[in-house]
Formats: C-alpha cells, sequence, structure tokens
C-alpha cells in the first residue's frame, strides 16, 4: 500500500485543530490566512514529519509563514532541501488568455515582503531556495534544478486551468512515492475530476477541512 493509503488517518488533525494558536514555533500573526486554517497546517506538517521526502517543492511562497514552518519540519537529514516558488508581487489574471498582470499596490505588497524576507532568514537545518517569477515562467526552470522531487505543496492560484497549467510543467519530475498536496481544493473544485480522469497512475485522497486540500501519491 502506498504511504496515503497507509497514513491518511494518521495525519489527520486532532479534534479541535481548527482555529487558535499557530501550530509549530512560529507564533505572530501572517499576512496569509494560514492563522485561520490549522487543520490544513496540521496535515501538511504531519504528512512531512512522517514521509521524510529529502527535496520538496513549495509553490506560492507569499509570506513565507507555511514555507518555514515547513522547513523547520525537515529537520531529520542534512540534505533536506526546500525549494519555494513566488511572482514577487500582486498579480491579477486578465483578458481571454487570462494573462498574468502584476497589481500596483506597493504599500499592501511591502509587508508581505516584509515578512517573507524575516520568514526565510530563519536558520533551520533545511536548506531554502527561493525563486521568484510568474510560475508559469519559472516553474520548468526550478524543477530541472531539482531533477526530482519528492514531496510538492501547491498553493499558489486556485483555478482549475492554472493548477493544470502548473501541475504539467513539475508532473514529469516526480518518481514513484512521490506525494503532492493541493491546497485550497474543494470537492466542488474542477482539477479534481482532471485528475482523476487523466492521472492513472497516482493514488489520491481529498480533505474539506479547513481551506480544503487535494492529495495525490505516484505508485507507478
Amino acid at each position: 500500500m502506498s504511504f496515503l493509503e497507509t497514513n491518511w488517518d494518521n495525519i489527520q488533525p486532532p479534534y479541535g485543530v481548527y482555529v487558535g494558536a499557530p501550530v509549530g514555533g512560529i507564533r505572530e500573526p501572517s499576512v496569509a490566512s494560514w492563522t485561520h486554517d490549522n487543520a490544513g497546517m496540521y496535515m501538511l506538517l504531519k504528512c512531512i514529519e512522517l514521509f521524510k521526502p529529502i527535496k520538496v517543492l513549495e509553490i506560492g511562497t507569499f509570506d513565507g509563514f507555511g514555507t518555514i514552518k515547513i522547513a523547520l519540519t525537515m529537520d531529520y537529514s542534512d540534505d533536506c532541501v526546500l525549494y519555494t516558488i513566488d511572482s514577487g508581487g500582486n498579480y491579477d489574471l486578465v483578458g481571454v488568455g487570462k494573462e498574468a498582470v502584476k497589481i500596483d499596490d506597493p504599500d499592501g505588497w511591502e509587508r508581505v515582503v516584509e515578512r517573507r524576507n524575516k520568514h526565510l532568514a530563519v536558520n533551520c537545518r533545511c536548506a531554502v531556495k527561493y525563486f521568484e517569477g510568474v510560475s508559469r515562467e519559472i516553474l520548468g526552470v526550478v524543477v530541472h534544478k531539482m531533477e526530482h522531487w519528492d514531496f510538492c505543496f501547491q498553493d499558489s492560484v486556485h483555478i482549475p486551468e492554472f493548477i493544470i497549467e502548473e501541475w504539467l510543467l513539475y508532473k514529469n519530475s516526480s518518481r514513484v512515492g512521490s506525494i503532492v498536496c493541493f491546497d485550497d481544493i474543494k470537492s466542488t473544485n474542477g482539477f479534481i475530476d482532471y485528475f482523476e480522469t487523466n492521472e492513472k497512475n497516482w493514488v489520491t485522497r481529498q480533505s474539506d477541512i479547513g481551506h480544503g486540500s487535494f492529495w495525490a501519491e505516484r505508485v507507478k
């Protein structure tokens, strides 16, 4: 049986872990809404703790709140590396082709950058490599540097067609046993139908807890 099939119950949050004190050592409030989805954070970190991936890809750094929690959890080997990607700005998707257009919001985004710089400066055993740029432009470059990924946390744009676009850029760098978690995906999100129709070499699990998440592990 796969890791997800064996450990799905083990990564579920204990009753009551929804809103309250953040999971882990960082207690400051975040610009991101992670502090309001401790259940989702618990599942993510518990999976990493038990699965012990060496190469992790995070798509959607934002202010680095989740990034550094992942890195601090990856304290089981000196070989651990977390590759994290962010657009580096506040973007909107416009036009028929849904082009990513940067929004001029210097004051709001400055606070995000300040927090991200602070979080990425935290000393931890795991090496953290930050890459900035629109995912469709740099994701292929990053996974080429990685050669393969053991675990991926997709938390950028949550529109099905863009999740698919990103997925097609990094899925071939997976190996048998690789696990991916797509965040902010409820059972009604069309991406789940796409994935289960087209990706027959993966076993899947879905959770509507917190923001909702969709998980998959490559078995062939």
